[in-house]
């Protein structure tokens, strides 16, 4: 059984922290200190994907990461080209496209959250695991603001901040049989420009829509095929930077 982490990243200009380049070096830094002591509890990589803005600068700091060991595994660079504006979501589409034959599990994760305690990969795979109506799960429920979740009684997300059930910033985790999945039966999910360097019929417009309707896609998507999202955190087992605040 092998995991991979995958943190989106996008070294430029933001509206929030990070707000630049030199706070996106200063935040992987961090995040790379960070993995080199945590125990996520199973084998599992830290694939960092660039959401290349063609900066050599950007490609030469991330590079030098590469191959780096961390607790569980190794550091993978991956440079996607920006074709269009689809934010971290398309960052972790990307991903699997490209190594979706290298690992059993995947946790999609923003590079703005750090995961404060150890075995929270593992216990997240022990809860998909543990229940065949979760596709997905949510790692935090954000109950200190307004993306709060309503549950039902097993800790399935209803809603999400009023709307669609989905994980705020897609951060999460799922299985490669799951994932594949949603590939199948929902084709344009993974024919965004950005993904496989086409436009289709199946996406025009795609690069169009809004963040919000991005992000609740992302994992509303898994609803669909009849999973349900689970909520894994307790609101405490991740720190957000952008804020200060943990969730």
């Amino acid at each position: 059984m092998k995991a991979v982490q995958v943190m989106a990243t996008y070294l430029g200009q933001r509206r929030h922290f990070p707000k630049n380049k030199q706070d996106g070096f200063d935040l992987i830094k961090k995040q790379v200190l960070h993995h080199k002591s945590l125990d996520l509890g199973v084998e599992c990589d830290l694939l960092i994907v660039n959401h290349d803005n063609g900066d050599k600068e950007t490609q030469d700091f991330l590079n030098q990461y590469d191959g780096e060991n961390i607790f569980n595994g190794e550091i993978k660079i991956l440079h996607r080209p920006r074709i269009n504006f689809d934010l971290s979501f398309g960052s972790y589409k990307y991903a699997f496209f490209k190594y979706q034959n290298h690992y059993d599990y995947w946790y999609f994760n923003e590079d703005d959250v750090i995961i404060l305690y150890n075995n929270a990969i593992k216990d997240m795979i022990a809860t998909l695991e543990s229940d065949p109506t979760t596709g997905f799960v949510a790692a935090s429920n954000f109950t200190h603001n307004s993306h709060a979740f309503i549950l039902d009684s097993d800790g399935h997300i209803v809603s999400t901040g009023g709307m669609s059930p989905h994980a705020h910033g897609g951060c999460g985790l799922t299985s490669t049989t799951i994932f594949n999945e949603i590939c199948k039966t929902h084709p344009h999910f993974m024919q965004t420009p950005n993904i496989l360097g086409i436009t289709s019929p199946n996406t025009k417009g795609y690069e169009y829509a809004s963040d919000s309707q991005m992000e609740i896609e992302f994992t509303n998507i898994f609803t669909t095929l009849g999973y349900k999202i689970k909520v894994y955190s307790d609101g405490k087992k991740y720190l957000r930077l952008q804020s200060g605040e943990y969730i």
